[in-house]
């Protein structure tokens, strides 16, 4: 469906489901719109995610996209502010960053042989 009516047409469907009521088609429309963030790289407010880098096992929420790019996270579990851009640009951009799998946001810890 994202390819037929674009990514920001779909999100206003879903918006324009849930205000209404129907909370069923608005959750399937949002499941489609996580699996095409997940599959393009795309990050929104709200988005589970991990550090690319697998030293950083702890699961994160995105707070904030900036202007310029940067992402702003918060750790899942303690919950306090961590601005990505203090890693460097690496870790301030999408590109530091991967989408938390279905498992994954359930147990809320990075599972064996994902990124």
């Amino acid at each position: 469906m994202i390819e037929k009516v674009g990514y920001r047409l779909a999100e206003s469907a879903a918006r324009n489901y849930r205000n209404s009521g129907d909370i069923i088609t608005a959750g399937a429309i949002e499941k489609e719109l996580l699996e095409y963030r997940r599959e393009n790289g795309i990050f929104e407010v709200g988005d589970c995610v991990f550090m690319r880098d697998k030293h950083y096992t702890e699961m994160f929420i995105v707070t904030n996209i900036l202007n310029d790019g940067r992402i702003e996270i918060k750790t899942a579990k303690y919950g306090f502010p961590v601005p990505s851009y203090c890693w460097g640009l690496y870790y301030g951009n999408s590109k530091g960053l991967v989408h938390a799998s279905d498992a994954e946001i359930k147990t809320g810890e990075r599972l064996e042989g994902t990124i």
